[in-house]
């Protein structure tokens, strides 16, 4: 993430989080994309829990399966459940990268990447 888009979240960090009380957030960051997309709103969740602890990292969840990545290089940081279908976890292990690359939905300056690491000190600030 450049410095002034850094500089940029921080800002909105403060503004957001004045006076706010510690709560158990979640924030879904797949959002209902338009086009084709690498991990559908319909079939996949990827969140970001405000408990989750250091280093930053995401969930995607899709039929049993829930695999934690670290935000800043894709890496699997664990797999929390196990589903019955090994071609989502292959699927999703493939593909996690790419998706961390791609343009944000909802923000397209920026990618998944920047919009992750975005929400995750959102939560965690």
């Amino acid at each position: 993430m450049n410095i002034m888009m850094k500089e940029y979240y921080d800002a909105l960090n403060e503004r957001i989080n004045t006076n706010r009380e510690p709560l158990n957030e979640m924030a879904r960051i797949n959002t209902k994309e338009s086009g084709k997309s690498i991990f559908p709103y319909n079939l996949y969740e990827v969140k970001i829990w405000s408990n989750d602890h250091e280093p930053p990292y995401f969930h995607v969840i899709c039929e049993g399966w829930n695999i934690s990545f670290l935000i800043d290089s894709g890496e699997i940081l664990d797999v929390k459940s196990q589903g019955k279908k090994k071609d989502v976890y292959n699927y999703i292990c493939k593909n996690v990268k790419n998706w961390l690359s791609s343009p944000c939905s909802i923000l397209p300056a920026i990618t998944n990447q920047e919009n992750a690491f975005a929400v995750w000190m959102q939560l965690h600030s």
